[in-house]
């Protein structure tokens, strides 16, 4: 509950002398937030939150670290979490009255979104190279297909032999201009997507009852694997005990899909792309991407944003070696 204080009221008594038991009922539920922990630890945290009132108002809740200042809708919040059998109260220096009010938080970068995660360190530690500030948001909307932490592990001793150029090829290979969505697989079956290097990949949605007319694919040492189970590491498609149905990009199967921001999208990997032949079962022509999804209008831009990533991509030898 956000409780207006006695002076709030009192500030706009006249338009709250004016309104019937209804009305009064439905301002009263606009400060309201059901199903929802919003104590004062979790603002801060968050530093912002959208929500809708029991009333149906849309809010916002800002923590402002340089004011040390909470607001919902630009209203000051100065008393927390005031306890009781209702759940959780903040004492408010205003009524909530105006749905022109509300401004939604911004959009967290692709880059905050994914660190959240806490799997993706490895992949984000390149952005933290000062030489990986240029800016390339010319580029225009793109996908990332980002490998996690365990997917580099794996292949740690090999990154440390590559060249430079193979290296960057490699890095490159994961990112395709334009913004796919894990449904946009799902509807066409299986594209074939064009990398910002030049290379392909291979994009299929596997469903149940696929085992038996997809193909298999070779990897660079020959063997075939089908891998279809999202947390299940597989050596030979002999090996599995249970296939699952989901997306993979080549040999990898997408294990966090569709996080996006106002301009791209990511989708985690649990392998690194690094080779191979993969085909479309029916080659079947792709469509041009969606335009990225809408999203409210965030103010600044951070510096770890999408163009980082893309920067990653082409200096990251520089932090490796």
């Amino acid at each position: 509950i956000f409780g207006p204080k006695d002076s709030a009221f009192a500030a706009i008594q006249e338009v709250v002398d004016g309104l019937t038991p209804e009305e009064l009922s439905a301002v009263l539920l606009n400060h309201v937030i059901v199903d929802v922990a919003v104590d004062a630890s979790t603002v801060v945290a968050s530093k912002c939150i959208d929500a809708i009132t029991a009333g149906g108002m849309e809010v916002a809740i800002r923590y402002n670290e340089t004011t040390n200042v909470v607001d919902i809708n630009g209203i000051i919040v100065d008393d927390f979490d005031i306890a009781g059998d209702y759940g959780v109260m903040h004492g408010m220096d205003g009524v909530l009255v105006d749905p022109a009010a509300y401004v939604p938080c911004p959009i967290p970068s692709v880059v905050e979104q994914v660190a959240m995660t806490g799997n993706y360190s490895t992949l984000l530690g390149f952005l933290e190279n000062p030489l990986l500030q240029g800016n390339l948001d010319s580029i225009g909307p793109i996908t990332i297909f980002g490998p996690d932490n365990a997917a580099f592990a794996a292949i740690a001793d090999t990154v440390a032999t590559l060249d430079q150029a193979t290296l960057i090829t490699t890095l490159g290979g994961h990112v395709v201009s334009g913004v796919y969505t894990s449904e946009m697989v799902k509807e066409k079956g299986c594209v074939m997507l064009d990398t910002i290097v030049g290379t392909k990949i291979r994009a299929m949605y596997m469903s149940h009852d696929d085992h038996d007319d997809h193909d298999e694919h070779s990897d660079m040492d020959g063997h075939n694997h089908r891998r279809l189970a999202s947390h299940m590491a597989m050596d030979d498609h002999d090996d599995h005990e249970e296939e699952k149905e989901g997306i993979m990009i080549n040999d990898a199967m997408v294990i966090l899909a569709d996080i996006a921001d106002e301009t791209s999208i990511f989708h985690g990997l649990d392998k690194v792309l690094v080779g191979g032949t993969f085909e479309c079962p029916t080659m079947a022509p792709v469509a041009a991407p969606t335009a990225a999804p809408a999203v409210a209008t965030q103010s600044g831009a951070s510096f770890f944003g999408i163009s980082a990533v893309l920067a990653a991509m082409v200096a990251v030898s520089a932090f490796v070696f």
